[in-house]
């Protein structure tokens, strides 16, 4: 069930965005909107590619920080 749910709302988000050629963190606050959720309860609904975009654009708007590639020394 949660699955079925996590896929349904990645794949919306991914939709959204290309219809609307929105950042994904846009998208997601717009159909938490939609949905009348917060957008705190949402993560848990989220895929893991999905996720990985979403930190990448954080990253490239400075909102999260970049990981460094350090090697373990």
């Amino acid at each position: 069930m949660i699955l079925d749910l996590k896929n349904k709302f990645s794949r919306n988000v991914e939709l959204y965005v290309e219809k609307w050629k929105v950042p994904y963190i846009d998208a997601i606050l717009a159909l938490c909107e939609e949905y009348k959720v917060e957008p705190e309860a949402i993560a848990k609904f989220l895929s893991k590619p999905l996720m990985e975009k979403i930190k990448s654009e954080g990253q490239n708007l400075n909102l999260v920080r970049k990981e460094k590639n350090k090697l373990p020394f």
